[in-house]
């Protein structure tokens, strides 16, 4: 039976309930928003004693099924003040799940920071001491001599600690480094405001058991095959195989989003990334978590055989790369590794950085000053600070009008004018500008991505199919689309032993939706803010495209 369990930091108190079956089918982003729409009130401060952070499995998480060990992650957000929900891979959710946890309710403010200890029935609270203003990998180092390697944990870094908006929450990934992260939405902060430095698993437990095993088996099965059959691009380059693909669309963020494309996207592409792992020692094909078919992840090394981040992603090598005018993948890689390490979002960081470019505060490219600038985030410098609070208010404080947000969150490295259906998820979606709320890539809605009939609806049911995979715990990979859907109503229902057909399922996930909607309109966050930045629509993109969605339609994206 999966457990509720609540650690208020006020108390160094732990409490345990059964999770009650009126949550029943829910997981990850259903529990994480259910619960914080339920008991986190929509107008409290987020780093105040009244937010939570909820951590939840998905409801597959801990099955054999395949690519299902995602973990949710949710609080009212630092950066957007509505509800969030950030999806993770790494060690930490299998864990959890394998142990009996439903969810992981962080509550309340210590005086002190700590490292909580989570093994089976045993909770215990550690001074964390030790660890102040230590960096990501040092705290996976000092865990792992602590607890053995490759022990599971959850990690705030300096960025955290400091409470910037653009702070992540760091797991561990195979090989024990802290290299996963459930990047958007100030998650960090967060967590480092309740006097948490790092959750560890040192427990054991065994994988959740579905109500019809042969059936579930069955299942698992065929959509592994179907998996490792039609992934291979991704297996073998990992998300950066899109770097060539939304170059050539005309998509590809530039300078801030004055262009959709640039000449040499080969030295910075999946193809590059794929040769330099190969020859340098490195590896693609490698698994963010246990269980993944689809491995899209990498270990990246040096020019001088050394590990130097994992994983280089296409959003990381689009935002901190070529939207801050950075084209060298090694440099990319660097600046990656220091976001891994002081707990920072790549995407969010990286547009900040665009941002200040855009005020003439750095030149385009320039990579020692965006280091310089990374540093300065975690020393507390004015400039480090504004930073650290995401492209939005710094944008707004230097008097910047290009500012490439929704709802106060950097929109992903897919130009608006040229994806409109991924356009409009960034405008709709009640976590902000996130690509992953539902992701309209060429080819995915089987509309003309260009053109702006229909993109709002096929958003929504993108949207809805990705609420359900996070639900479930499923890597988006896994394919948020209808033909995607008779595998994931198997996998359910012979799981828990229901017989929903795909109208429940979707039904389901718009519940998790309307919950998230209606907690931002309760704080403050209206269905009239549903639109991106005025320059999207009045700059076109060099193929002469602007953002063109009629604004109607998103005010009522999810009327019924």
């Amino acid at each position: 039976m999966q457990q509720i369990i609540r650690i208020d930091m006020s108390t160094l108190s732990v409490s345990r309930e059964t999770l009650p079956a009126e949550y029943a089918g829910l997981g990850g982003r259903g529990l994480t928003s259910r619960i914080i729409s339920r008991e986190v009130p929509p107008n409290c401060h987020p780093l105040g004693v009244d937010n939570k952070i909820v951590f939840a499995p998905g409801l597959l998480t801990g099955t054999h099924a395949p690519s299902s060990g995602r973990l949710s992650v949710g609080a009212k957000s630092p950066l957007t003040g509505g509800i969030k929900e950030s999806n993770v891979g790494g060690t930490a959710g299998v864990s959890m799940a394998r142990m009996g946890i439903g969810a992981l309710i962080v509550e309340g403010a210590a005086d002190a920071a700590y490292v909580l200890e989570v093994s089976g029935d045993d909770i215990r609270f550690r001074s964390a001491g030790e660890l102040k203003n230590q960096s990501n990998y040092a705290v996976g180092r000092h865990l792992a001599d602590r607890y053995g390697p490759k022990t599971p944990y959850i990690a705030v870094g300096p960025a955290g600690e400091a409470g910037l908006a653009v702070a992540t929450v760091a797991v561990s990934d195979l090989e024990g480094r802290p290299t996963r992260h459930a990047g958007r939405g100030g998650m960090g902060a967060v967590l480092g405001a309740k006097g948490v430095r790092a959750i560890v698993f040192p427990g054991k437990g065994s994988a959740r058991q579905p109500e019809d095993a042969v059936r579930f088996k069955a299942a698992a099965k065929g959509l592994a095959k179907e998996l490792a059959d039609g992934r291979k691009a991704l297996t073998r380059y990992g998300t950066a195989v899109l770097v060539n693909v939304i170059n050539a669309a005309g998509a590809l963020p530039v300078n801030n989003f004055r262009h959709g494309s640039l000449a040499g996207t080969d030295a910075i592409s999946g193809e590059t990334l794929a040769r330099h792992c190969d020859s340098r020692g490195g590896r693609t094909g490698h698994p963010c978590h246990p269980g993944c078919v689809i491995r899209c992840s990498n270990i990246y090394h040096a020019a001088d055989g050394n590990y130097l981040t994992s994983a280089l992603e296409y959003e990381t090598i689009t935002l901190l790369g070529t939207n801050c005018g950075l084209r060298d993948l090694d440099q990319i890689a660097e600046l990656d590794f220091m976001c891994d390490d002081f707990g920072m979002d790549t995407m969010e960081t990286g547009t900040a950085l665009a941002v200040a470019m855009e005020a003439g505060l750095l030149p385009w490219g320039d990579f020692e000053g965006m280091k310089r600038c990374l540093a300065e985030m975690v020393d507390g410098t004015v400039l480090g600070r504004l930073l650290g609070q995401g492209a939005h208010t710094l944008g707004r404080t230097l008097g910047v009008t290009r500012i490439p947000t929704v709802k106060g969150q950097a929109i992903a490295g897919y130009d608006p004018r040229v994806l409109k259906g991924t356009g409009a998820t960034y405008a709709t979606s009640p976590m902000g500008g996130d690509h992953t709320a539902g992701n309209c890539l060429p080819g995915r809605t089987g509309l003309n991505d260009r053109e702006k009939t229909g993109q709002v609806s096929a958003s929504r049911e993108i949207q809805t199919y990705t609420t359900l995979f996070d639900n479930l715990g499923l890597c988006i990979f896994v394919g948020p689309v209808k033909g995607s859907m008779a595998a994931v109503c198997e996998l359910f229902n012979s799981y828990t032993g229901l017989a929903y057909g795909e109208a429940e399922l979707n039904a389901l996930a718009e519940e998790i939706l309307q919950d998230e909607l209606i907690f931002n309109e309760k704080a403050g966050i209206s269905r009239y803010q549903n639109d991106l930045p005025a320059f999207f629509r009045t700059e076109a993109v060099h193929s002469g495209l602007v953002f063109d969605v009629p604004p109607d339609e998103l005010v009522n994206a999810f009327d019924h």
